[in-house]
């Protein structure tokens, strides 16, 4: 791990939803939803396989997860989703787009850097590695 590059997988819906705080009330809205309008209620965004397993294991039916290839926190206000599951640094896109977060993170990341343990790793990557490093600490 770098230390850096922090970003959530988070879900979230619109702030007006306010008896909504976790994924057992997305629930209950998404069944009321289905049978408001006779469909599934929509979330938008580009991180299916993850998004489903983690609604699968609260026990969440009734979406339709409907794919965002870019703005995905404009979705609702567009009218193309009810909710979304996006990635977040600082939260404030969401809030420009007066989204809230529901439920635990799905997803949390860094910037990390990998090698291969089958990969040679010579005393010169040794010294690129360091330089890399010294590099990326903060000055002063």
């Amino acid at each position: 791990p770098m230390g850096f590059g922090h970003a959530d997988l988070v879900l979230a819906v619109p702030k007006v939803w306010t008896d909504v705080s976790d994924l057992s009330d997305l629930d209950a809205v998404a069944d009321a939803f289905w049978r408001a309008h006779g469909m599934r209620l929509r979330i938008a965004t580009k991180y299916h396989r993850l998004v489903r397993a983690h609604l699968r294991n609260a026990g969440v039916a009734g979406y339709q997860l409907v794919d965002s290839q870019g703005a995905t926190e404009g979705t609702v206000a567009n009218g193309t989703a009810e909710a979304i599951a996006d990635i977040t640094s600082t939260g404030a896109t969401l809030e420009a787009n007066h989204l809230k977060i529901i439920g635990d993170v799905i997803h949390a990341s860094e910037a990390t850097l990998f090698q291969s343990k089958k990969s040679p790793f010579s005393e010169d990557d040794t010294a690129v590695l360091a330089r890399f490093l010294q590099r990326l600490k903060p000055s002063g």
